[in-house]
């Protein structure tokens, strides 16, 4: 058997693979305006019968502390105390070419949950033909083996009102009197 913690990413290397930079084809035009796309969107649900239901270990979010939105996403994780309930790991803040990496470093470590080297590895396991932009946070299903959602907006929003009473009672970061814009 593998040992996953052992997998991690070479050193940043800019001389071989250059900077990060999404490709062209991680655009697309929104009113007329060139924006990155986010082509994982699925929502985490309340109800146990749907794709992606809100059940605790099962879910992993990938994060980088040097991103705000992935930050936002992880300040929701911890505020509703769903440590126990949805794991993560951090990539390096560091990225060349090939984009967000799993290395040994201060906050950041290997993925424990896949034993990916590059986040993209997530991305490709979820769509084979991935050639877009790779991003966090993005939230890992261990049950579909696959990504559920890489668009911040719509993903922080899912940490902090689903789980109900899973997690810390009392803490609506999320109220119902504005969910209706991001349904």
């Amino acid at each position: 058997m593998t040992d996953i913690s052992t997998l991690t990413a070479s050193p940043v290397d800019f001389a071989t693979y250059g900077h990060y930079a999404p490709p062209p084809s991680a655009f697309v035009e929104v009113n007329g305006k060139k924006t990155v796309d986010y082509p994982f969107q699925g929502r985490l649900s309340d109800d146990a019968r749907t794709k992606w239901p809100a059940e605790p270990g099962r879910y992993h979010l990938y994060v980088s502390l040097t991103c705000p939105w992935a930050q936002r996403a992880l300040i929701a994780l911890k505020l509703r105390d769903l440590d126990d309930i949805v794991s993560w790991s951090a990539v390096d803040p560091v990225r060349d070419g090939r984009g967000w990496a799993f290395r040994e470093g201060p906050g950041h470590g290997p993925d424990l949950v896949n034993g990916f080297a590059l986040l993209r590895e997530a991305y490709l396991a979820t769509d084979p033909g991935f050639d877009g932009h790779v991003s966090v946070p993005a939230l890992w299903d261990r049950a579909t083996k696959r990504l559920v959602s890489n668009h911040f907006p719509t993903l922080t929003a899912d940490l902090e009102s689903k789980f109900g009473r899973l997690g810390r009672p009392g803490t609506d970061l999320y109220p119902s009197w504005q969910r209706a814009a991001l349904s």
